[in-house]
C-alpha cells in the first residue's frame, strides 16, 4: 500500500506505480494525477479505481495512455455509482505507459480520495486470469445478484 503525498499532477511528475500494491491518493482541484509503469508487449493490464466505497465524494475517471512519443489514449473508464472505474488492456508494445486519474468534474480536496490498483500479467489460462483480477475491485464491487434484484425492483415499481 502506498499513500501518494507528492505532487504528481503533470506527466513529468508521474509516480512510478508500485507493482503489486495499491495507491491511495486524492483528486486535485482542476488537475489530473499521473502514474507510470512499463508493461511489455503482450502483457495484460487490469486497472481498478474505487472511491465511493471509501466514503469519498470523488467520481473518478481513469485513462490509459500508450508509450511515447505518440502517447495516444488507449482506454478510458468512469466509475458509475458504486461500480469502480475499470480498464482491461493488452499492451501492444513495450514502453512507459501513463495512468491518469481525475474527478469527473475536476473537484479536489480531502474528501475526494480514491484507491488505484493495477495488475500486469501475461495470461496463460482462465484460472490465471481470474487470479489476476485487481483485489480491491473484487472486494469492493457490488455483486451482480444485488444489481439483478435492483432491476427487478425498478420494473416492479414502474
Amino acid at each position: 500500500m502506498v499513500v501518494a503525498t507528492t505532487d504528481h499532477t503533470e506527466a513529468g511528475l508521474a509516480i512510478e506505480y508500485p507493482l503489486g500494491g495499491i495507491v491511495f491518493a486524492r483528486c486535485v482541484d482542476q488537475r489530473r494525477n499521473y502514474y507510470r509503469l512499463s508493461p511489455e508487449a503482450g502483457q495484460k493490464l487490469k486497472l481498478a479505481v474505487v472511491a465511493k466505497q471509501l466514503d469519498s465524494r470523488a467520481n473518478p475517471i481513469v485513462v490509459l495512455y500508450g508509450p511515447a512519443p505518440e502517447r495516444r489514449e488507449l482506454a478510458r473508464a468512469r466509475s458509475v455509482g458504486n461500480w469502480p472505474a475499470e480498464i482491461e488492456h493488452s499492451a501492444e508494445q513495450t514502453g512507459e505507459t501513463l495512468i491518469v486519474v481525475y474527478d469527473a468534474i475536476y473537484a479536489g480536496g480531502p474528501d475526494t480520495g480514491y484507491a488505484l490498483e493495477c495488475t500486469i500479467d501475461s495470461v496463460a489460462s482462465l484460472e490465471d486470469e481470474a487470479a489476476s483480477t485487481p483485489e480491491i475491485g473484487a472486494m469492493l464491487r457490488p455483486s451482480l445478484n444485488n444489481a439483478a434484484r435492483a432491476v427487478q425492483d425498478i420494473v416492479r415499481w414502474t
